[in-house]
């Protein structure tokens, strides 16, 4: 079985502190981040905006172009 090591989060948000919102790649990087990640980081981390948008793998290939970009576009909110 694989380990699962998450990457520096508290030094990334150290280093962005401008960053409103956390985006998900997919069901599984949003599982891994909230279960080994999260609860590490400051109550202000915390508290983010964080939203799941549909794997851009092919394991959405069911899902049309057009939903995918209409999904990814709520990330323009943030901006």
């Amino acid at each position: 079985m694989e380990e699962i090591r998450p990457s520096d989060f508290a030094w990334l948000f150290g280093e962005a502190p401008a960053i409103q919102a956390i985006f998900f790649n997919g069901r599984k990087s949003e599982e891994v981040f909230r279960r080994h990640a999260l609860g590490g980081l400051p109550d202000r981390i915390r508290a983010l905006p964080m939203c799941y948008l549909p794997s851009t793998s092919p394991a959405h290939a069911g899902m049309s172009f057009e939903e995918k970009r209409k999904q990814w576009s709520r990330i323009t909110e943030h901006l």
